[in-house]
């Protein structure tokens, strides 16, 4: 039997939940801008840009970097570092989510250039 019932598990996702917004309201502002109208995606546009890549495949180059972390985590059991615990990385894979979800949703509302071949910024 596990040790977390179903009640349990929805009040962590809560929990996890909470936290993870109160992280992403503090790394948006580092990441993205200051102001109350900056773009919440602008480091993600910037650097899909600089890379000639659509902004959500430079989001889930970050993802695959935090799933190799659990990943480490699971088969060693433990990270050389010590002040970044594995549940830190769930999280920002958590608010990742978000974010892609949140740039779908942007580009259904905006008029983003469509993409002319493969690989062209723009195309998902």
């Amino acid at each position: 039997m596990t040790k977390i019932n179903r009640e349990a598990l929805f009040a962590l996702h809560k929990q996890i939940c909470a936290e993870c917004l109160v992280i992403m309201e503090m790394k948006n502002r580092d990441y993205a801008g200051h102001k109350a109208d900056a773009d919440p995606f602008a480091n993600f546009r910037d650097s899909g840009t600089l890379l000639n890549m659509h902004p959500g495949k430079g989001l889930l180059i970050r993802v695959i970097d935090k799933f190799k972390r659990i990943t480490s985590f699971i088969d060693a059991g433990t990270l050389a570092v010590k002040d970044e615990p594995v549940q830190d990385a769930i999280k920002d894979i958590i608010n990742y989510m978000v974010l892609l979800y949140g740039m779908i949703e942007d580009e259904k509302r905006a008029e983003w250039p469509t993409p002319t071949k493969p690989g062209d910024a723009g195309e998902w």
